[in-house]
C-alpha cells in the first residue's frame, strides 16, 4: 500500500467522522429550537370591565324627588329701610306733632313647591312653576328709632308704643318695598335652580320651565 493511498483512506475517514459529528450537533441544535417554539405561551390577562350603572328611569316621581328643596333653594330675600314721616299726629301714643320713624324690615318671596307641575315627553322635562310670592315681610322691633322736627332721637318704651309702631311700620313697608323686583328676582332663582338640578340627570331630553299665568287676582 503507498503512502498516498493511506493519505487518502484518512482523509475519508476524517471527513466522515466531521460529517456525523455535524450532523449530530445540528440535530441537538434542531431539537433545542424546536423546545422553544413548543413552550406553551401564557394567555393574555383578562380584564374584567366595571358594570356600567343603570341609568335612571326618568319618571315625574324621579323629578319631583330632584326638586324637593326647590321652595329654599329658591327663595329670595330683600333688606327694606324705612323711613315715615309724620307731619301731624297721627300715632296716638307720640305727642310731637312732626317726627320721623325708620326702620329695617326684611321681606322674602319664592315659589310654594306643592303647586309645581311636571310633564315629560320624548325629548323634554317641562316644569311648570306657580308664580312667585311674598312668603314673609316682618319688620324688626328693635330697628324701630323716632326723630323729632330737629332730627334728635327720642325713646319710647311702653308696650302700646311698641305694638302701634309695628303696626305703622308694617303698612308702610308694604306699600312702599320694591316687591315687584323681589318676585322678579325669585323667579330668576327658580330658574336657574331647576335646571341646575336637573340637567345633567334628565339624559338627552331638554329641560323647559314655564310659568303658570298670573290671574287678575296676582
Amino acid at each position: 500500500m503507498t503512502r498516498e493511498f493511506r493519505f487518502s483512506i484518512k482523509l475519508i475517514t476524517f471527513g466522515f467522522i466531521m460529517g456525523v459529528l455535524v450532523s449530530v450537533i445540528a440535530g441537538f441544535i434542531g431539537c433545542k429550537l424546536s423546545d422553544k417554539d413548543t413552550e406553551p405561551v401564557a394567555a393574555p390577562a383578562v380584564v374584567e370591565e366595571e358594570p356600567k350603572e343603570e341609568e335612571p328611569e326618568i319618571t315625574i316621581e324621579y323629578i319631583n324627588k330632584k326638586l324637593n328643596n326647590i321652595s329654599e333653594l329658591s327663595t329670595a330675600e330683600m333688606i327694606y329701610n324705612g323711613l315715615y314721616t309724620v307731619v301731624e299726629g297721627k300715632i296716638p301714643f307720640i305727642t310731637q306733632k312732626g317726627f320721623s320713624m325708620t326702620y329695617t324690615s326684611e321681606i322674602k318671596a319664592g315659589i310654594d313647591a306643592s303647586k309645581i307641575q311636571t310633564e315629560i315627553t320624548e325629548d323634554k322635562v317641562i316644569i311648570t312653576l306657580p308664580q312667585a310670592e311674598i312668603l314673609s315681610a316682618s319688620v324688626d322691633p328693635e330697628s324701630i328709632q323716632f326723630y323729632d322736627e330737629k332730627y334728635a332721637l327720642f325713646n319710647w318704651s311702653e308696650k302700646e308704643d311698641v305694638k302701634e309702631a309695628l303696626i305703622v311700620a308694617q303698612e308702610d313697608m308694604e306699600a312702599k318695598a320694591n316687591k315687584d323686583g323681589l318676585l322678579k328676582r325669585a323667579s330668576r332663582r327658580a330658574d336657574d335652580v331647576i335646571l341646575g338640578l336637573l340637567e345633567d340627570v334628565v339624559g338627552d331630553r331638554k329641560v323647559v320651565v314655564e310659568y303658570e299665568k298670573a290671574t287678575a287676582d296676582d
